[in-house]
């Protein structure tokens, strides 16, 4: 079986057959052995701001 490509020749891969309806994400917490993952709320936006006011580099 091929892969579809788009109107410019890129592969695309295969169709879905299920289009949805999708469930929405759950707002659950990732806890690893390093770190925790959470969905991003406005109370973070400060903290991130501040944090990717740092890279002086331009590269986040």
């Amino acid at each position: 079986m091929t892969s579809d490509t788009n109107e410019f020749g890129q592969e695309i891969g295969f169709p879905l057959d299920f289009t949805g309806p999708w469930l929405h994400p759950q707002s659950i917490t990732l806890t690893g052995r390093t770190c925790h993952l959470k969905r991003a709320a406005p109370e973070h936006a400060c903290g991130l701001f501040d944090s990717y006011s740092l890279d002086h580099s331009g590269k986040n």
